[in-house]
């Protein structure tokens, strides 16, 4: 079985996952807010220090931006920074955001980051190869299948 970001996919309330590099620095964060949002008053604002210390970033050195990237999840506070990696010097991107007073969304966006959910599926080699391999096996099983069941004739298979 092949470890896989997306599986189980978050679609329960309470589902978190994150994704850390090598050293356990905080890269990605989601969490799956409440379907049904009880009456509460609203909650003071998420303290985004706590995830940038869990990324292993400081905060003081990344300048506020507009929010460009669209968490997954419900939020009514969202937040962008920019600055650089201590470590490289490459330009990093910070997005997150928060649904009343919890975050369910973190992400550090660098140059080689894909928005994902905007990529259309590909259709390699692999996907014709197999879509060839099942007309070839399934087809003839399908005509062979109504010719001697009387439903079909030798016109229709022809076709």
């Amino acid at each position: 079985m092949e470890v896989n970001y997306g599986d189980p996919p978050l679609e329960m309330s309470g589902m978190v996952r994150l994704k850390t590099d090598p050293d356990g620095k905080l890269q990605d964060f989601g969490a799956f807010p409440p379907q049904v949002q009880e009456a509460a008053p609203p909650s003071a604002a998420f303290d985004w220090a706590r995830l940038f210390q869990a990324a292993g970033l400081d905060q003081s050195r990344f300048q506020p931006a507009d929010p460009q990237w669209n968490p997954p999840a419900s939020w009514d506070a969202r937040a962008a920074w920019t600055g650089a990696d201590p470590q490289t010097g490459v330009k990093l991107r910070v997005e997150a955001a928060a649904w009343r007073g919890r975050p369910v969304w973190f992400s550090i966006v660098g140059p080689w980051t894909v928005a994902s959910r905007m990529q259309p599926p590909e259709s390699g080699q692999g996907q014709l190869a197999s879509q060839a391999i099942v007309l070839l096996v399934f087809g003839p099983a399908v005509c062979w299948r109504g010719i001697t069941s009387g439903r079909g004739g030798w016109t229709s298979v022809a076709r």
